[in-house]
């Protein structure tokens, strides 16, 4: 079935597009001629032996549907793949650099965290200084409450 589609699809390309198929006229309609593989022929037998019709019916509907941009679940089977490569070689840099851009942004954290624990316990004073456990633990505790907070929230909070 997909060698049928992809037939019909190279007919309607070579036909539409290229203008290069011959073609004869007769009572208003036009005729072409086209060449298919033994096994795209018996596909086009077996539908139309399926469906009651002729092959040149069969081709026709196919070309229209084609031309009308008609899908159906077979077209779709053949077009997902292509669609799913196509765009997944548009994002996969995207995800790349945003990965990138995290770990980058969790190493910052790691050194503003220690930073922090440096400050406490070398620029504060011993009787005024916590424990610096206590003090990560608390503030770890209000970051994770800080972003599980929706934004709406966040904004009207007051961060003292």
């Amino acid at each position: 079935m997909r060698f049928l589609f992809a037939s019909l699809l190279f007919l309607w390309y070579n036909l539409v597009i290229k203008g290069v198929i011959q073609m004869s006229v007769k009572n208003g309609r036009k005729r072409i001629t086209v060449t298919f593989t033994d096994e795209e022929y018996a596909s086009i037998k077996n539908i139309a032996y399926k469906e009651y019709t002729s092959m040149s019916d069969v081709v026709r509907n196919f070309c229209i549907q084609g031309i009308n941009g008609n899908l159906t679940q077979d077209n779709l089977d053949f077009i997902v793949p292509i669609i799913r490569e196509q765009l997944k070689s548009i994002i996969d840099p995207a995800v790349n650099r945003l990965a990138a851009l995290s770990a980058k942004t969790c190493v910052q954290a790691g050194a503003a965290a220690y930073l922090s624990a440096e400050a406490i316990l070398k620029f504060v004073p011993e009787e005024r200084s916590e424990e610096v456990a206590v003090s990560y633990e608390a503030a770890r505790k209000k970051a994770v409450q800080y972003m599980r907070n929706s934004f709406d929230v966040m904004a009207g909070e007051d961060l003292s």
